[in-house]
């Protein structure tokens, strides 16, 4: 019967800059490795063909504008997770606020004494447990970045087990 009953954890917190930037970035990258330079891979060997193709035969221009197109893809592949990740932590370092999130064994978060809402609630929602924090993409406009120096190793536990059993949980390793 007491294993029924619901439990919450609330944390109340400062975020620095890198934390958010880590959170955000390792939020980003949506692809493993794997897939990540398998698709790189691609691309720069479509260039490479492409280039061919061009200095084979120079009076065919769009040859030259695929190349051009797949330098641009390449580049946006390899840069937008760390940029996107550097808006989002500058924004946090802007506000410069304390956090309030509280988590239940129930699978409900709520922020700042708001009203509670299911982690389930997107069907994109996720977490990563980074070495220095827990990030949760509950939904496309909220992200948040737990960070662990404010929790003791029982809480951490409780954590990682209220977002393995209730969201995509899984370890971030660079």
């Amino acid at each position: 019967m007491a294993e029924n009953k619901k439990k919450k954890y609330t944390f109340r917190y400062k975020l620095s800059y890198q934390e958010a930037y880590n959170a955000f970035l390792a939020l980003a990258l949506r692809w493993s490795k794997k897939v990540k330079y398998g698709m790189m891979g691609f691309v720069v060997l479509l260039t490479l063909i492409m280039m061919v193709m061009f200095i084979m035969h120079p009076d065919r221009f769009y040859y030259f504008l695929i190349v051009i197109l797949a330098v641009a893809l390449t580049a946006y592949i390899f840069y937008s997770p760390a940029l996107k990740a550097r808006r989002g932590a500058k924004a946090v370092a802007k506000i410069d606020g304390t956090y309030e999130v509280s988590l239940s064994t129930d699978g409900k978060v709520s922020l700042a004494g708001g009203e509670a809402r299911d982690l389930k609630a997107d069907r994109n929602t996720r977490a990563l447990e980074l070495s220095d924090s827990f990030a949760v993409r509950l939904d496309g406009a909220t992200i948040l970045c737990i960070p662990k120096r404010i929790m003791n190793d029982t809480q951490q536990e409780a954590v990682r087990q209220i977002l393995k059993e209730n969201i995509k949980f899984s370890v971030y390793d660079k």
